[in-house]
């Protein structure tokens, strides 16, 4: 009995048929190969198989019983695992939680994620596949290739029933490789169904018990591996005759258009370094994962800080700062990561093609139509680019064709030197062969060209000249006609007792950036410091203490929900005027004699409704939260002041007061209430699975999709948790000043958004601290404060607020490239 069977499997994307009766039998206990040409179909039939699609017809069973998975956690949990080809991972969590969401973080009694046995259980994992990495350590600043591991490493600790490897070794070496392939065995060996997708053929035959076709969304058949060659299954895979894969003319080589001496990196990645590429001439660099290629490209673009050493470009000295200054002086840089630096994914082919050259297409600062339409007409016919027209989306074509369009873009700057990073990683062989043909053809016009890549087949049929790194330091250089490849990979495997430096330098980042409140508390100090020796008799009093914390409170509550919103990809600027219209209606109620419970259950569960309702209508509509609660912003405000016939409400009640007036053991009582939702956000955020869901769908929605996790239903818990913060606020201010005025939350919007920044929550979401908010609320108020002591005009006070959102905001991107620029 088959362990997974798919059958007549249709799939349409409005009027597109990406599966076309399309079918997949896998046993227990075999590594089927998936294989066909990038668009045949593969990726959507592993999306339907586990949960991501659901198919317009067709059929599969499980163990001989037919299943319906609504989504990936129902695949997941049937014993369905699956390595997507581009591991789009959530970059600002750590690689343990990228490895465990999705099955689930180690949680105790309480349900309370416990850190130190979750990151055991991921160091593990990584172990029993033979790698050594922190798991501590956020997934962004990782190369592809470990990413792409360590997604490995889950699955298959995941004990699957059924395991999808979508282009698994797309970005390994060959160690990588093999300890992968042995580890492969042993799971087939015992009775895993793994369905390994690759465009190297040469693993297929290899590993592979059997290997299923495709074509065209549909299944051209399946054959055992045994006695299939690699042109037979080229063939079918293209539907015609394909002598050649590799391709490379004799070029006479000219003089040294890119020369390095003694180059190294600032950050360790790489140390004297020397390499001459002449025009005309391909060079391989060649090296396991650390070795310092990839960077090396990347300084050499000026994507990372200067190296030391010298640079020259057609024998004149380069200094490599800015891609901009490498592009003015012929540099083309085509990267390792196309979905990350290499695409703008929502957008068509034709910005993608010409965002490189808009400064020469454009005439008095505005873009020429007709000379963009023409670049990219020739850049799409001179790569062969498969699209429906120049107005396509990137993002909906081929990972072949996505490349193709990345290198034309380059291709058309008319580049001295192109670095090319795993030029052809994820595409499929019909498309390697043309991306070939296109470097030929680079190199044909006097181009010099370094080529990166982990694919040594690839290295030594393209290369004129390969190059081998090791720990970072040059160790062989090879012609590739003489050459072995047992000679080349040796040459590359690491012989140096590993590094610490760049393992301490880590540790010392991810220490500041779990100290980014302590960071915020000891700048508020030192001002407070600063402030009690100037003005010691007005600053340095219980009272005006006493006074900062009551002002910092009541935007402290809100500006938590705002940090939740914000942490999962949105944005509500309404929150200002739903507290005063929320205010409004609790405060009428008291007049009206509601008791004070009963006005202050009111107000949450009506900010709580009105905050649904912004992100349902986000939802519905596929809009951003902003502009939703722009409108909301005007709408609120203008029921308000209909309620209230634009007067203010006063007189309220003592017992309404009393919910926010006076003092606990001499502390006000909005301060415990601030203290309270903070404890509780932060054990949210925190310690919680679905506070590390938030963290995760604001990091990558994509990514997000892919495990499962629901967006709509995270969307409406953070806007649900905000509005209920947003009714509780209105409450306590209105006790607590004893009125509600016309303009009550005017401006408390750009209070809470800039106490959650300062406070350390990124802005584009994805990550956030309650404790930050909340000492970032207090260096608001003292700000505040301060200026109306120094008697500075109140006009100034958005002006220094802003200038603190913004050394937050280039604060916390500078922490990120140091983090990257070590990894």
């Amino acid at each position: 009995m088959p362990c997974l069977e798919m059958s007549g499997i249709v799939k349409r994307f409005g009027g597109i048929t990406a599966l076309g009766g399309a079918s997949l039998c896998v046993e227990a206990g075999e590594i089927h190969a998936l294989i066909g040409e990038n668009g045949a179909g593969k990726s959507t039939l592993i999306n339907v198989a586990s949960g991501v699609l659901h198919p317009d017809e067709g059929t599969i069973s499980l163990q001989g019983a037919p299943v319906h998975f609504a989504n990936p956690r129902q695949a997941a949990a049937a014993g369905v695992a699956v390595v997507h080809q581009e591991a789009d991972l959530f970059p600002q969590l750590s690689l343990a939680e990228n490895m465990l969401l999705g099955q689930g973080l180690v949680r105790g009694r309480l349900g309370l994620v416990q850190w130190g046995a979750t990151f055991h259980k991921a160091g593990e994992m990584v172990a029993a596949m033979g790698e050594r990495f922190d798991v501590r350590t956020a997934a962004a600043g990782l190369p592809v290739a470990r990413r792409m591991m360590a997604e490995i490493a889950a699955a298959v600790s995941a004990q699957a029933r059924v395991l999808f490897l979508d282009e698994p070794t797309a970005s390994l070496t060959l160690k990588e490789i093999q300890n992968l392939f042995v580890r492969l065995r042993v799971l087939r060996d015992q009775g895993v169904a793994i369905v390994y997708v690759s465009h190297r053929l040469e693993e297929v035959l290899d590993l592979c018990d059997r290997v299923t076709i495709m074509r065209d969304g549909q299944t051209v058949g399946t054959h055992a591996a045994a006695g299939l060659t690699m042109q037979q299954m080229v063939n079918d895979m293209v539907g015609r005759e394909v002598t050649r894969i590799f391709a490379k003319r004799n070029v006479s080589l000219g003089p040294a258009c890119l020369t390095m001496e003694g180059l190294t990196d600032p950050a360790g990645a790489f140390q004297e370094i020397s390499i001459a590429v002449h025009a005309g001439e391909i060079v391989g660099l060649y090296g396991f994962i650390g070795a310092g290629r990839s960077e090396l490209g990347q300084s050499l673009f000026g994507l990372r800080s200067a190296p030391d050493g010298r640079v020259s470009l057609n024998g004149k000295p380069y200094r490599p700062c800015s891609p901009r200054r490498a592009v003015k002086q012929g540099v083309a840089y085509l990267p390792e990561d196309r979905l990350v630096q290499g695409i703008f994914r929502g957008h068509s082919i034709r910005t993608n093609t010409s965002v490189a050259q808009l400064r020469r297409l454009s005439v008095a600062g505005i873009v020429s139509g007709t000379r963009e339409t023409a670049l990219t007409k020739q850049a799409m016919a001179s790569t062969r680019v498969r699209a429906a027209s120049m107005e396509q989306a990137i993002g909906t074509l081929s990972g072949g064709n996505q490349q193709k369009v990345v290198f034309g873009r380059w291709q058309c700057t008319n580049p001295n030197v192109f670095i090319l990073d795993e030029p052809t990683r994820g595409v499929d062989v019909g498309a390697k062969t043309e991306i070939h043909n296109l470097i030929d053809d680079l190199a044909g016009k006097g181009a010099a060209i370094l080529l990166i890549s982990s694919d040594l087949p690839e290295i030594m049929a393209v290369s004129d000249r390969v190059v081998t790194l090791a720990e970072g330091r040059r160790t062989g250089v090879f012609d590739p006609r003489t050459g072995t490849e047992a000679a080349i990979a040796a040459a590359a495997v690491p012989r140096a007792i590993p590094r610490t430096g760049r393992a301490q330098d880590r540790g010392r980042l991810r220490a500041l950036t779990r100290l980014r409140e302590g960071g915020l508390l000891g700048f508020i100090l030192v001002v407070a410091g600063i402030m009690a020796l100037v003005k010691p008799a007005e600053f340095a009093t219980t009272e005006n203490f006493l006074d900062i914390l009551a002002n910092a409170a009541l935007p402290a509550i809100m500006a938590q929900g705002v940090m939740l919103i914000i942490c999962a990809g949105g944005i509500d600027i309404s929150i200002g005027s739903m507290m005063g219209l929320v205010g409004a209606v609790a405060a009428l109620a008291a007049k009206a004699g509601w008791p004070a419970p009963v006005c202050l259950a009111l107000a949450m569960g009506l900010g709580c409704s009105l905050s649904i309702i912004n992100g349902t209508t986000a939802l519905i509509a596929r809009i951003h939260p902003i502009i939703v609660t722009l409108a909301g912003l005007s709408i609120y405000r203008g029921v308000m002041r209909w309620a209230t016939g634009g007067r203010e409400v006063i007189q309220l009640p003592e017992g309404y007061r009393a919910l926010a007036e006076g003092s606990l053991l001499g502390i006000p009582k909005t301060v415990w209430c601030v203290l309270a939702v903070t404890v509780l956000v932060h054990i949210l955020l925190r310690y919680t699975l679905t506070g590390r869901r938030i963290l995760a769908l604001g990091n990558s929605e994509s990514a997000a999709r892919l495990i499962g996790l629901s967006k709509t239903r995270l969307t409406l818990f953070v806007f649900a948790v905000s509005g209920i913060l947003t009714g509780l606020t209105a409450v306590l201010h209105a006790g607590y000043y004893g009125k509600v005025q016309a303009n009550t939350g005017e401006g408390w919007e750009l209070q809470a958004i800039a106490a959650a920044v300062i406070g350390g929550t990124n802005i584009l979401g994805g990550r956030g601290s309650a404790i930050g908010t909340l000492l970032g609320a207090f260096l608001v108020a003292m700000l505040y404060n301060i200026l109306i002591l120094a008697r500075v005009s109140s006009y100034w006070s958005h002006f220094f607020v802003g200038a603190l959102i913004l050394a937050a905001v280039l604060a916390d991107m500078r922490l990120q490239r140091a983090q990257r620029s070590v990894a």
